[in-house]
C-alpha cells in the first residue's frame, strides 16, 4: 500500500515534463509535414537552382545530429545572429520539424516520384497545371505510400521530444 501511496504522489510531477513532450512532439511533427512537403517538392523540381537549396538544406540538417540542432539553435544563434527566442519550446519545435522535416522531405520526393508516369502524362493531355496536377492527381497517389514511412518518423519524433528538456539548457 505504501508503493501505490508513493506513486500517487509522485504523479503530478510527471505532468509538467509529458506536456512538454506531447506538445513539443505534435507541433513538431506538424512544422515537419509542412517543412517536408516544401523541400519534396522542391528537390523534385527541375529548376536547378530551387533543388539546389532543397538538397543543401535537406542534407545539412539530415548529416547532424538533432542534440547538435538544438545547441545551435539554443546557445549558438542567440549569441551569433543576436536572435532570442522567448518561449524555448519554439525552438523544440524548430529543431525538430526541421530535422524530421528533412527526413520526410525524402519521403515526399520518392513518393512523388513514384507516381506512374502514365499519371504524369495523363495531366498533361488535360492541360492542368503544375499545382491542379499535385493537389488532384499525384498527391493523392503518392499519399498512401508515404503513411507507413511518415508513420514511423513521428514514433522517432516521439522518441527524441524528451532531448527538450528546456529546464536543463542554459538561458
Amino acid at each position: 500500500m505504501d508503493f501505490i501511496n508513493n506513486v500517487a504522489e509522485a504523479l503530478p510531477s510527471y505532468l509538467v515534463p509529458l506536456s512538454v513532450t506531447v506538445s513539443a512532439t505534435l507541433f513538431g511533427a506538424m512544422f515537419a509535414l509542412i517543412v517536408a512537403f516544401s523541400l519534396g517538392l522542391m528537390a523534385g523540381s527541375k529548376i536547378t537552382v530551387v533543388r539546389g537549396v532543397a538538397r543543401t538544406i535537406i542534407e545539412f540538417f539530415r548529416g547532424t545530429s538533432l542534440v547538435v540542432q538544438l545547441f545551435w539553435f539554443v546557445v549558438v544563434l542567440p549569441q551569433v545572429f543576436e536572435v532570442r527566442f522567448d518561449a524555448v519550446l519554439v525552438v523544440a519545435i524548430l529543431a525538430l520539424g526541421m530535422n524530421y522535416g528533412a527526413y520526410a522531405a525524402e519521403v515526399v520526393r520518392g513518393s512523388i516520384a513514384g507516381v506512374a508516369t502514365g499519371q504524369w502524362e495523363a495531366c498533361v493531355a488535360l492541360n492542368l497545371s503544375y499545382w491542379q496536377k499535385m493537389r488532384l492527381v499525384i498527391i493523392p497517389q503518392a499519399w498512401p505510400e508515404m503513411i507507413p514511412p511518415l508513420s514511423t518518423l513521428a514514433i522517432l519524433l516521439l522518441k527524441e521530444a524528451p532531448w527538450c528538456r528546456w529546464w536543463d539548457w542554459p538561458t
